[in-house]
């Protein structure tokens, strides 16, 4: 689920301004962020930071 190599803030950008300009999204609700929850809740009680390689 973590990604293999770390996100520019053009990319982020991008991506928002593409959500915004898009006429389908209309009345969605998107949760943006790093997704260290979903990793935290699949780590089974173990340190997800250790399971993430180089990321940290």
């Amino acid at each position: 689920m973590l990604p293999r190599r770390m996100t520019n803030a053009s990319e982020i950008g991008a991506a928002i301004i593409f959500l915004i300009e898009t006429s389908m999204m209309n009345a969605f609700h998107l949760k943006v962020d790093a997704g260290w929850r979903n990793a935290t809740s699949w780590a089974c009680g173990r340190d997800p930071r250790k399971l993430s390689g180089p990321i940290e």
